[in-house]
């Protein structure tokens, strides 16, 4: 039996979904492990938590034709909800785009220009202000944790119904193909 356009656009859109929640968990992991003086290192790491963490909450292309919300209809945990809508505002305004103008429900933006006088001149710099206190890494982790066993979920039924299909097969790496027959959906893949 082949899986229909719709299963495999769903099965994309969660292990898609799922490896970007993993990666933004793994990352805090890493953050947490950063001795105090590394700001710099930090505000990757913070960077990448939050760019990881907005993915399924962002547009992606799934075919030529076809853009989704890949976690559209799922909420977080009412008790996250706020870290969640932060995390996708600061991809939008801080990480993705670099915006002066503060959200509205901010008096100041955290993209800020600093200019250091010094004795004969004077030097431009430019910074973002985000607080990356342990109680948010921690919320961040349970966001995660949450969307990830959605993601599980969602992809338990076909892996319960094609599970024999792929396990026919040689061992070796598969595309999964977002297509509609006769085209295959498993495609053979080289992985380097």
């Amino acid at each position: 039996m082949r899986p229909t356009r719709a299963e495999l656009t769903d099965v994309w859109l969660h292990v898609y979904s799922r490896a970007s929640l993993l990666e933004a968990d793994g990352t805090i992991d890493a953050l947490r492990l950063l001795p105090p003086n590394s700001a710099t290192l930090a505000q990757v790491l913070m960077c990448s938590i939050v760019v990881a963490y907005a993915r399924p909450f962002t547009k992606s292309q799934i075919t030529k034709e076809i853009r989704v919300l890949p976690l559209k209809d799922i909420d977080p945990p009412t008790k996250l909800a706020s870290t969640h809508c932060m995390l996708l505002k600061l991809r939008d305004k801080v990480f993705g785009h670099k915006d002066a103008v503060p959200d509205k429900e901010h008096s100041t933006t955290p993209n800020i220009v600093l200019i250091r006088r010094v004795p004969s001149d004077f030097h431009f710099h430019s910074a973002i202000v985000v607080d990356i206190a342990p109680s948010l890494l921690t919320e961040i982790k349970e966001l995660c944790t949450f969307f990830v066993a959605h993601c599980v979920s969602r992809l338990a039924p076909f892996i319960a119904q094609y599970r024999d299909d792929i396990m026919q097969r040689p061992e070796g790496f598969y595309e999964l193909v977002v297509c509609e027959p006769p085209d295959e959906w498993l495609r053979r893949h080289d992985k380097a």
